[in-house]
């Protein structure tokens, strides 16, 4: 056990009662809890497929690097091999890196996958209304958010489909064990497993968008219960949480973009 792991749980403004009734049921779930260099699981709910309207492969060259992307790409590359989420390929298809510049100032490691969702057949499930969402919170007293560690990778792929991921770069060609970002598909697939996980509760007293949860209750104790709840749920799916990114039991929380809560805005 790592001796400093309850050190993540993120809460404050809680009475001392409060504080040990909360550390101790996160405690109960640690099986559950990525902190430090902990890996994560892969759910036993679904795996990722890619139907194509198109078989015929995809195979695309290796867009130019600079010497500093050049090392950024290696580091990924060679951190995602350790971790397992992709490995060596033989796919004759073939998507490019790129290196994204985000609004920080840091570089992003993404796979280019324009083509292959262009020829991949849409899954129409839908996404929750980010309103509608908002609208159920307004009689709550407590919210707890909830950050799905890396959330797409706790999906495995279908094997015949990995090869459809495969990526190209001065590195090498690799391709994904687990469900990589910018599949067209990916929100979808992943948000039908969330709603599949917590058709019970879904509206009653948590909500989920992609991999935000958010549970709400009117008082401490049907709180930490429905704290519980989802936990359990979640160990079921074997699904992990990212420790330091979860809001812990507070008054009012971001949560897509909005402040939700008895001070909040929405």
């Amino acid at each position: 056990m790592h001796k400093d792991w309850t050190d993540e749980i993120k809460y404050k403004d809680l009475k001392k009662l409060q504080e040990k009734e909360l550390k101790n049921l996160v405690k109960e779930y640690e099986d559950i809890c990525i902190y430090g260099d902990k890996k994560i699981s892969k759910t036993n709910i679904v795996k990722c497929n890619i139907w194509l309207k198109d078989k015929t492969p995809i195979n695309q060259k290796a867009y130019r690097e600079s010497t500093e992307n050049r090392e950024i790409i290696k580091r990924e590359i060679d951190k995602m091999l350790k971790e397992e989420i992709i490995q060596e390929s033989c796919s004759p298809w073939s998507s490019p890196v790129v290196i994204v510049n985000k609004k920080t100032g840091d570089k992003r490691f993404c796979i280019d996958f324009r083509k292959i969702n262009q020829m991949t057949i849409t899954d129409a499930y839908p996404l929750p209304r980010i309103d509608d969402l908002l609208e159920k919170f307004r009689v709550a007293k407590w919210f707890t958010t909830i950050d799905l560690a890396s959330g797409y990778w706790q999906i495995e792929m279908k094997e015949e489909d990995k090869e459809k991921t495969a990526f190209i770069c001065s590195q090498g060609l690799y391709e994904f064990n687990v469900m990589p970002f910018g599949l067209k598909n990916a929100p979808a697939i992943f948000q039908r497993t969330m709603n599949k996980i917590f058709k019970e509760y879904l509206d009653k007293f948590m909500n989920v968008y992609i991999d935000d949860i958010i549970i709400y209750s009117k008082n401490w104790n049907e709180h930490l219960q429905h704290i519980k709840t989802v936990l359990e749920e979640l160990r079921k799916a074997n699904m992990m949480l990212k420790l330091k990114k979860c809001e812990w039991a507070k008054k009012n929380v971001e949560y897509l973009g909005h402040i939700v809560g008895t001070d909040g805005k929405d």
